[in-house]
C-alpha cells in the first residue's frame, strides 16, 4: 500500500517488504475473522432449529419431524469442526500479525 511505496521510495526495500508482509498477515486475519464469524453464524442457526424442532417433538411424536430433526442435528454437530478450525487459525494469523509488527 502507501506505506509500501513510500518505505520502497526512501531507499528502504527491507522495511517496504516488512510492512507488506504486515499487511498480508492483517488481511489474511480479516478474512479469516470473517470466516469464522459466518461458521459461527451457521452453528446459532443450527442449534436454534435443532432446539425448535426438539421443543415440537416434546409435544408429541411427529415421524416427518423426527427425520428432519435427526437431519437438523447432523447439520449443527458438523458445524462445530469447522469452527473450531477456524478458531485455530484465525489465533494463528493473530500470531503472524504480532510477529509483523
Amino acid at each position: 500500500g502507501v506505506l509500501e511505496a513510500g518505505a520502497a521510495e526512501h531507499g528502504s526495500p527491507e522495511l517496504a517488504r516488512v510492512l507488506a508482509l504486515l499487511q498480508a498477515a492483517k488481511t489474511k486475519l480479516a478474512v479469516d475473522s470473517h470466516s469464522l464469524d459466518v461458521a459461527e453464524g451457521a452453528r446459532a442457526i443450527d442449534k436454534d432449529v435443532v432446539l425448535k424442532d426438539m421443543a415440537i417433538l416434546n409435544q408429541g411424536p411427529d415421524p416427518q419431524l423426527a427425520q428432519k430433526g435427526k437431519a437438523d442435528t447432523v447439520r449443527f454437530l458438523a458445524d462445530q469442526p469447522e469452527v473450531t478450525r477456524l478458531e485455530a487459525v484465525v489465533e494463528e494469523d493473530r500470531k503472524a500479525v504480532a510477529v509483523a509488527q
